[in-house]
């Protein structure tokens, strides 16, 4: 009797496979572009920004960076201009366009 417990306790497990009946689903969610609502030369309407974009355009990037919740030393880094830009265009999901 002791040699069939022996042998029951040596015994291989059966392997029953589960079977999946469904796949995670992937979803899609589309979001509107906006569109730029301002021409090139409307920056003139602010005196003060256009002065400060054309004489001291670091300070204003720094503003710029301030503004959106990245520090305001971005301007001082290389290529930080255009990772500013398109990290604004993305956060607004802003359409860009190449001037015609």
């Amino acid at each position: 009797m002791d040699n069939d417990k022996e042998a029951a306790r040596y015994q291989p497990e059966t392997f029953q496979p589960s079977v999946i009946s469904s796949q995670p689903q992937v979803s899609i969610h589309q979001c509107a572009v906006s569109h730029w609502s301002s021409n090139t030369l409307d920056c003139c309407d602010d005196c003060g920004i256009c002065l400060c974009g054309t004489f001291l355009a670091c300070i204003l990037e720094g503003k710029v960076a301030q503004d959106h919740g990245k520090s305001c030393c971005l301007a001082f880094l290389p290529g930080s201009s255009m990772a500013l830009r398109t990290s604004i265009r993305h956060k607004y999901r802003t359409e860009v366009r190449l001037a015609r």
